[in-house]
C-alpha cells in the first residue's frame, strides 16, 4: 500500500513541475510581461485595437517597422486580470525578425533575442576594380 502511495505522490510531483505560474519558461514574451502592468504594455507599444466587452481580453497590434523594404508588425490577444496586469499574451501574428524568426520576440522581449552581426560581403563583391580610361 505503502508503496503505491509513494508511486502516485512521485506522479503528481512530476506532473506538478509541467505547470508554470505567470509566463511559460519557454516563452520570453510571456516571462516578460505576464504579471506586468497591461497600462505600461500599451503605452510603450500602442493601445489595443479592440476589447472583448468586458475589458479584460484585449486585440492589439503595433510595433510597424519597415526593415528591408519589408514591413515588419506583430499581433496579440492580451488577457489582464481585475488589476489590469497581464495573465497572458498570446501571439497571433507575426513575422520574420532581423535577428531571429519571431519579430514580436524581437519588439516585446528584446533581451531574449541576441543580435547577430551582417552577414560578411561576399569576396567578389568585396573586389575593387578600378577601371581607367585610355583616351
Amino acid at each position: 500500500m505503502k508503496l503505491k502511495f509513494l508511486a502516485l505522490a512521485a506522479v503528481a510531483a512530476s506532473l506538478s513541475a509541467c505547470a508554470t505560474t505567470g509566463g511559460s519558461l519557454g516563452d520570453p514574451i510571456s516571462s516578460a510581461w505576464v504579471g506586468k502592468s497591461a497600462g505600461k504594455f500599451f503605452a510603450a507599444y500602442g493601445p489595443p485595437l479592440a476589447d472583448d466587452g468586458t475589458g479584460s481580453v484585449f486585440t492589439w497590434k503595433g510595433g510597424y517597422k519597415r526593415v528591408r523594404g519589408d514591413l515588419k508588425s506583430c499581433s496579440a490577444t492580451i488577457a489582464v486580470s481585475g488589476d489590469y496586469n497581464i495573465r497572458s499574451i498570446t501571439i497571433t501574428g507575426d513575422r520574420q525578425g532581423e535577428f531571429s524568426p519571431s519579430y514580436c520576440r524581437e519588439l516585446l522581449a528584446p533581451g531574449s533575442v541576441k543580435p547577430t552581426p551582417a552577414p560578411a560581403a561576399s569576396k567578389a563583391a568585396a573586389k575593387t576594380v578600378k577601371v581607367t580610361k585610355k583616351s
